[in-house]
């Protein structure tokens, strides 16, 4: 059963910068908290990546406007691997950019070889437990698995409303327990899959009621498994309790 939906009575501490300096951001939009604590935003306004420590001064910034290497248009997610390579979702630059911490590109993943081509605006990134990389594809309601190297290894769902294991513009990856979860936005529910790709189940539906959703653009799993669910439409976080490791 879900739990209420939760409103958070109070906010310890809020971090900007209204007089414009270095850290001030501009619609962000993503958020990755790396090992040392250093959080990294996806400053989506401004087309760049802005660095704080874990009390929220500001560190840094790279990227900035453009399509080469290291540059954004409108990075949306991120994410960090156990390597800690630093995974940004550019959703209007098509493509999932991977660089170091420090901001040094690597690689990218377009989608290439992927069947029907590449990303359509990439709304979301996750790394699974092997290292594959998982990038939600937003108007090619899809999710692309990588490996680790960044080779294109399958698409997970295809274009649909309604039925199981179709996408209607996907917004958000998560992974626990061996399970990938997948905010399913305009379908108005969260939908489970294994590594693979098969479909183990999903919840959520049209709705106001505390389970239901309109629009959940993003999630996140806590380290006791509840479930954390941004309703956008519906202007909350819902907190839901943890699926059973051994429920699909």
């Amino acid at each position: 059963m879900p739990r209420p939906c939760w409103r958070p009575p109070g906010t310890p501490a809020v971090w900007t910068n209204a007089a414009g300096g270095a850290g001030a951001l501009h619609q962000p939009t993503g958020i990755a908290v790396d090992r040392d604590g250093s959080v990294f935003v996806a400053d989506t306004g401004n087309d760049r990546i802005v660095v704080f420590d874990a009390d929220g001064r500001f560190v840094r910034a790279f990227g900035g406007p453009g399509e080469a290497p290291g540059r954004f248009r409108r990075p949306i997610d991120l994410d960090i691997d156990a390597r800690g390579l630093l995974f940004v979702a550019e959703h209007g630059g098509d493509r999932v950019q991977v660089l170091t911490r420090a901001g040094e590109p690597r690689w990218q993943l377009t989608g290439d070889g992927a069947p029907g081509g590449g990303f359509d605006a990439a709304a979301g990134v996750a790394v699974g437990p092997s290292g594959d990389i998982y990038g939600a594809d937003f108007y090619g309601h899809r999710v692309l698995a990588f490996t680790p190297e960044g080779r294109y290894r399958r698409t997970i769902g295809r274009p649909g409303r309604a039925l199981p294991g179709r996408l209607h513009y996907p917004t958000d990856l998560e992974w626990n327990s061996g399970r990938l979860f997948v905010a399913d936005a305009y379908n108005n529910r969260i939908q489970v899959f294994d590594s693979d790709g098969r479909l183990l189940g999903l919840f959520g539906a049209p709705g106001s009621p505390p389970g239901q959703f309109e629009r959940p653009t993003d999630l996140d799993i806590g380290p006791h498994g509840r479930i954390y669910v941004v309703d956008f439409g519906n202007d909350r976080v819902q907190v839901l309790a943890p699926l059973p490791v051994d429920a699909p």
